[in-house]
């Protein structure tokens, strides 16, 4: 399951807020726009990535740090880095 703190408004996430994952060490912290993160950073089992965002993947301008080290910043698109 999840956990929510922060903006609700109309029953949907809308503003800045804290979104955990109970079951993985997964967690997104940023704004929230009719449900949907937009912009924040976003703490996964591979990487962190920090920048915009569409349904939940990295999508627009941001950084992504792998565990390794490597990092990857410019554009995603649906969570593929481009450039």
């Amino acid at each position: 399951g999840y956990t929510f703190k922060g903006k609700i408004k109309d029953g949907k996430y809308n503003g800045y807020g804290k979104l955990n994952n109970n079951q993985y060490d997964i967690s997104f912290e940023g704004n929230f726009k009719n449900n949907w993160p937009s912009y924040g950073k976003e703490i996964y089992l591979y990487y962190d990535y920090e920048g915009e965002f569409k349904y939940f993947i990295p999508h627009g301008k941001g950084k992504m740090t792998f565990r390794d080290g490597t990092v990857q910043e410019g554009n995603f698109e649906y969570g593929k880095f481009i450039d």
